[in-house]
């Protein structure tokens, strides 16, 4: 082996490495989000309780407003949140398949993913917003009469 062919056999092998570094920060990275958007869910469920729990001796107004805003933000988190897991998802997949391309390294992906489409969680959590918005949606327009 000459010094050029040692050097990009290293180099390959640094780029496998630093690859498999990012592939794994992303899976922290979506395990916080995850986390941070279950907590402001169940967070926001948990207020809206104690909205209608009020005694009826507080204000009508607070509690009306409070069923309403609560469902808002609800409804919002699930949005955005879900778009910036998905959004980390597809990271993910790139690096699986820039994973791939290299050559005459162990294989730890058969197959690449599509980093365009969601994968099977990103679609899961995007089933799981719909859900979430929906509940929230009736439970504004229940509190709005």
């Amino acid at each position: 082996m000459t010094n050029k062919e040692e050097i990009t056999d290293e180099m390959k092998g640094k780029a496998f490495v630093q690859i498999l570094e990012h592939i794994r920060k992303q899976d922290d990275l979506i395990h916080s989000w995850t986390k941070y958007y279950l907590s402001i869910q169940a967070g926001l469920a948990i207020a809206l309780a104690f909205i209608l729990r009020l005694t009826t001796e507080t204000s009508d107004c607070l509690i009306k407003v409070g069923s309403l805003i609560l469902p808002f933000l609800g409804i919002a988190t699930a949005f955005y949140i879900t778009r910036i897991i998905v959004r980390e998802h597809k990271w993910q997949g790139r690096y699986i398949c820039s994973l791939n391309k290299l050559r005459n390294l162990p294989v730890i992906y058969e197959t690449d993913p599509d980093p365009e489409k969601p994968g099977y969680i990103a679609r899961q959590f995007l089933q799981i917003r719909w859900v979430l918005i929906i509940g929230w949606a009736i439970v504004a327009v229940i509190s709005f009469f």
